[in-house]
């Protein structure tokens, strides 16, 4: 009666049936090898950028948003039709700027902004001075101070239409107590000046300009970056001058429709930023970002303090990605050595066979191939569920270069297993010993050497890194 032919899937089968504890073994230092690499450059990220965000968050808004401080033109003789259309055009202007900024930087710019504001112009006290030398008020214009500040009492200032000036040279609304400038300044700022609501004024400089105060208001988010831009909007500025007594700068707010009334004493003076979202920063990557922001830099003639901050992390990363780099190599180090050793030992358990299959007229291309299909067997699962751990461990965005070492290492257990198999010979000695080769005394000797060099190497290996702690 013949006896039934074992095919190579039912050998590789029982082979690994035979051996379970080797097995484990193998699967297990795989599992560690492709976890610590999948881990490691995602944990690399995760610090270096907690380090890059905290830098950047210690910066206040106006230390982090390009600025930029200039003049701004009104033809005081156009009307208000054609002030908001120049409005609308520097708006338009701003934003292609910050599309055309460089792909690290684009997400994170936020809309742009733009205040105008006149030059510091004395103020009529009023009924009552409470005491002050000195008041002088820089009217601000900013098309979206209603959805920054909320109305404590009156209204914030109305839209009007300044007509453009005809052939005659009449004056301009806004220059006679008839049309005042309506205006808004925070609660603080007016109860300091005493400037009560629907209560007229007369702003210094040139012909004058009436003004009328129709609310007060505070800022909706005290917190919001702008008010780091716009200094004083919720608080005078008081000056205690030895010889002048008590000066008071106050910064009230107008519609932008009284721009050509706001012109009249020559430029505006014009603050341009551009709001950057620093959460992103962690994720960021920091070379990428610091060349974008140095060019954007140049093409706007803003100022940022941004830039010198990525700079100065540079040398710090480079440390941390050495000392995390230092700390993977010993976990990865290990589980190869015990991923060789787990492989070695495979095969010396089932040397007794391999032998007989070679006896017996197999090739040892056919040896190597049936251990590395069983290497394959056991690598690939094992590096895809230790590469699925590193990821759920360890959040944050994957890139395809990050998961090449890890998927790779599930084939390391049929390339050193087909490799130490394909080396197995069908000698005499190892017939006679049971498919195990006679081990010579020079071998044992030169076993028993290397692997006492080896333990001292790692005692002055650990002494040399203690003393070099203790000696700071």
């Amino acid at each position: 009666m013949s006896r039934p032919v074992l095919s190579r899937a039912r050998l590789v089968g029982r082979q690994l049936r035979t051996d379970p504890a080797t097995v484990v073994l193998v699967v297990l230092a795989t599992f560690v090898t492709a976890c610590v690499l999948a881990a490691w450059p995602r944990t690399v990220d995760r610090v270096v950028g907690a380090d890059q965000a905290d830098a950047v968050g210690r910066l206040s808004a106006s230390q982090v948003d390009p600025t930029r401080s200039g003049s701004w033109l009104v033809d005081t003789g156009a009307g208000s039709a054609q002030a908001l259309d120049d409005l609308r055009g520097l708006d338009a202007s701003l934003r292609a700027v910050t599309a055309d900024a460089g792909p690290a930087l684009r997400p994170l710019l936020a809309e742009p902004r733009a205040v105008l504001s006149t030059d510091r112009w004395p103020a009529d006290r009023g009924p009552r001075p409470a005491g002050i030398a000195e008041l002088s008020v820089r009217i601000r214009v900013d098309p979206l101070l209603p959805d920054l500040v909320t109305v404590v009492e009156g209204r914030l200032p109305a839209p009007t239409d300044v007509a453009p000036v005809p052939a005659d040279g009449a004056p301009l609304t806004g220059n006679s107590p008839d049309a005042p400038v309506e205006l808004a300044m925070s609660v603080a700022s007016a109860e300091r000046i005493d400037w009560h609501v629907g209560e007229t004024r007369l702003l210094g400089g040139g012909t004058g300009v009436t003004a009328v105060l129709v609310g007060t208001f505070e800022a909706r988010d005290p917190d919001d970056p702008t008010w780091t831009h716009l200094d004083s909007t919720f608080a005078p500025q008081v000056v205690e001058h030895p010889d002048k007594g008590t000066l008071v700068d106050v910064f009230p707010y107008a519609d932008a429709s009284a721009l050509p009334v706001l012109a009249v004493e020559g430029p505006l003076a014009l603050t341009t930023w551009f709001a950057v979202d620093t959460g992103p920063t962690a994720t960021a990557d920091r070379g990428a970002l610091l060349r974008d922001l140095r060019a954007f830099r140049t093409a706007t003639a803003t100022d940022t303090e941004l830039d010198a901050a990525l700079a100065q992390l540079e040398p710090r990363q480079r440390l941390v990605v050495t000392v995390l780099g230092v700390l993977a190599a010993g976990p990865a180090g290990v589980a190869l050595g015990v991923l060789w050793l787990a492989v070695t030992l495979a095969v010396e358990r089932r040397r007794a066979a391999l032998v007989l299959l070679r006896a017996r007229g197999a090739s040892g291309w056919f040896t190597g191939g049936l251990c590395a299909v069983q290497g394959l067997l056991l690598g690939v699962p094992a590096a895809l569920a230790g590469t699925a751990v590193a990821l759920a461990a360890v959040p944050g965005p994957v890139s395809s270069g990050d998961l090449v070492l890890p998927l790779a290492t599930g084939l390391a257990p049929a390339v050193l297993l087909g490799a130490v198999g394909g080396r197995v010979r069908a000698t005499r000695a190892a017939l006679a010993g049971g498919g195990r080769p006679a081990a010579g005394g020079a071998a044992r000797t030169a076993r028993w050497v290397a692997e006492v060099c080896v333990v001292a190497l790692a005692v002055v290996a650990v002494l040399a890194v203690r003393q070099r702690g203790l000696q700071g």
